[in-house]
């Protein structure tokens, strides 16, 4: 439906998570399930992701690049890939905020991509619709009041219309 095609992905063992890729260019869509329920209760993004799915969220959190604090972050690790996350716990509960992920510079972005679809837009509800300090992005973030969640994110390709994913429906605008 989208054209977009996944690329990677794979076992969290420490987490207890699985997920799977699709590069978006500056940035990537990640589809995450539990493989194990009694690992990802130990671990915060595991948390995070179980969260989601308990309370039948359509989208469990949204990341930034940024960078963690080696006290309060914890590592998530997958086939010789390893980032540090910050925040899962935050964001579980509050999932118009963002959990914040750091990639060493070594390892390649999964986003990379001859791809051309990008991330153009993403809507989130909250109590606080106060701006975020976020570093400036291709993506434009949209905040409204109301309960807290991922509203919906946009997907743009050259030459196609966009393609609006949300919480309702899968639609074409």
């Amino acid at each position: 439906m989208t054209g977009i095609a996944p690329s990677g992905g794979g076992s969290h063992h420490t987490a207890g998570t699985r997920n799977i890729i699709f590069p978006l260019g500056a940035s990537y869509l990640e589809l995450v399930t539990v493989d194990d329920h009694i690992v990802a209760a130990g671990h915060p993004f595991g948390q995070l992701v179980t969260a989601a799915l308990d309370s039948c969220r359509w989208a469990a959190g949204w990341a930034v690049a940024g960078p963690t604090d080696p006290v309060r972050a914890c590592t998530l690790e997958r086939a010789g890939v390893a980032v540090s996350v910050q925040g899962c716990d935050e964001a579980a509960a509050a999932p118009d905020r963002p959990f914040i992920l750091e990639r060493p510079s070594d390892q390649p972005f999964p986003g990379d991509t001859e791809n051309p679809t990008e991330l153009t837009r993403l809507v989130v509800t909250g109590p606080d619709v106060a701006p975020l300090a976020l570093p400036p992005g291709p993506t434009e973030l949209v905040r409204r009041p109301g309960p807290a969640a991922i509203e919906s994110f946009t997907l743009a390709r050259p030459g196609l219309p966009p393609i609006t994913l949300n919480r309702d429906l899968w639609s074409t605008r």
